[in-house]
């Protein structure tokens, strides 16, 4: 496997990233979307995340979709691109692995990858586990490819092995340090700094940009609601991610109720959470959103914002998760409207 220490990117063409994994995607392409833009790059980046949108010298806009997301959306933005960008980042949206290929296959020979971590989700088509995402996700990326990966994603051996058997490039993006920014932020910045270093720009110009943007929507946090409070990770989509946000809280489960907004498309991630959410030592477990055929779990009909304000409200404290379409998404939209007419 070589480890390469920089990239020649000629001048006369956009540099074009493709960013794929399985969680912290969106968030990566907003950061590089930043990090270029800062260092002088005109930048055009498309998001899928909770609302698909598009980033540019002009701002932000949100992606119309008439149904649902298609991979072919992909290609469509691609095209609508004008010739004067210097830089394109874009989030690989496909599910089917056999469909993973096509951003890459679309950007160009040259685009540079970016393989956020390999966590199991989506079981239903990547497969279980691990090897299961190592194996969807590996596929998308072209033999001989250029790919940053954080240090963490780098401790997957099965993944480093399936890198290798395709003569990948692979940069193993050093870590970055910083008590005052959550594990994730510091992890996704690492890719984004080894990515500056490699295309030779500023990185501190890129980190200050970086660091200088407001939380994004659907960014893990906490909200209050009359002194309860509600942690917002339904955009956790996996149980390693939605763990790992929950033990940051240093909440205990006694005091907490478990709150997971179910998706009849997305039957395996319950599936995948049930063990954790059935767990005793909860102070109470429900489900939300589309009902189950069969579930152990408590389900609570959550038709509007205020409704689950007011399941909110009951409960003190409430960990939500497992995905944010429906009602917590309006949720988050409200209170975004709220922050711009502040």
């Amino acid at each position: 496997m070589r480890i390469l220490k920089r990239i020649d990117v000629k001048h006369e063409e956009a540099v074009q990233i493709v960013v794929t994994g399985s969680r912290g995607k969106s968030s990566v392409v907003r950061f590089l979307f930043a990090a270029l833009s800062a260092c002088g790059l005109r930048t055009w980046a498309r998001i899928t995340g909770v609302i698909p949108r598009e980033l540019s010298p002009s701002g932000e806009r949100a992606i119309l979709r008439s149904s649902g997301g298609h991979v072919e959306e992909m290609r469509w933005w691609l095209s609508s691109i004008p010739s004067e960008a210097e830089a394109i980042v874009m989030e690989n949206s496909a599910v089917a692995p056999d469909l993973q290929r096509l951003a890459a296959q679309w950007m160009g020979k040259d685009a540079l990858l970016v393989l956020t971590n390999v966590r199991p989700d989506h079981q239903d088509a990547w497969g279980a586990g691990e090897i299961g995402a190592v194996r969807a996700l590996s596929g998308g990326i072209p033999k001989g490819a250029t790919v940053f990966i954080p240090e963490n994603t780098a401790r997957s051996l099965s993944l480093l092995t399936a890198l290798e058997e395709k003569e990948c490039h692979v940069h193993i993006a050093p870590p970055v340090f910083s008590s005052s920014s959550p594990e994730w932020v510091n992890e996704n910045l690492s890719i984004v700094l080894a990515i500056l270093s490699c295309l030779g720009l500023n990185e501190k110009k890129g980190e200050e940009a970086v660091r200088s943007l407001p939380p994004d929507m659907a960014d893990f946090k906490v909200l209050s609601f009359d002194g309860s409070q509600l942690a917002v990770a339904f955009s956790a989509n996996d149980i390693e991610t939605t763990i790992r946000l929950f033990n940051t809280l240093q909440w205990s489960m006694e005091g907490t109720t478990v709150l997971f907004n179910n998706r009849r498309d997305r039957p395996e991630r319950l599936k995948a959470f049930l063990p954790w959410l059935q767990k005793k030592q909860w102070k109470r477990s429900f489900l939300m959103g589309d009902r189950p055929f069969k579930s152990h779990l408590l389900y609570r009909e959550v038709l509007s914002v205020d409704a689950l304000k007011r399941l909110i409200k009951e409960e003190g404290r409430v960990f939500g998760c497992g995905n944010v379409a429906g009602v917590p998404l309006q949720l988050l939209i409200e209170g975004k409207q709220g922050e711009d007419h502040a």
